[in-house]
């Protein structure tokens, strides 16, 4: 499901609504108008079945919403929810969670190219 509008809430963090990161959590932040409730759901490739993991939040008159959310997985899936009075929103965020080992073996490439370089 999509909703029926796509200015409810703008997503700031994954600001491309993907990311990679090593850390076992992430941080997903959004902007949108006072009174605006969002949900996070997260999406389980076994059932098919997107599962609710943050319960609902209304956005104060700050207008900014943001919350920490478990990487169970290398790749996790959330759906975003908004919903102000008949308007609501879903936005699909993808975070990949890549092992350290990797992001050093990425580094040593790096340094390993720009030696070429040099």
């Amino acid at each position: 499901e999509k909703g029926n509008s796509e200015t409810l809430v703008y997503i700031k963090r994954p600001e491309s609504h993907s990311a990679s990161t090593s850390d076992r959590t992430y941080t997903i932040s959004a902007v949108g108008s006072q009174g605006t409730k969002i949900r996070i759901y997260r999406y389980n490739p076994a059932t098919g079945v997107c599962e609710l993991i943050k319960n609902e939040a209304v956005i104060g008159a700050s207008g900014l919403y943001s919350t920490v959310v478990d990487l169970t997985s290398a790749s996790n899936v959330f759906m975003v929810t908004a919903e102000k009075g008949t308007t609501s929103q879903v936005v699909r965020i993808d975070i990949n969670k890549i092992q350290k080992s990797t992001i050093e073996k990425l580094r040593n490439i790096t340094v390993s190219i720009r030696n070429f370089f040099e």
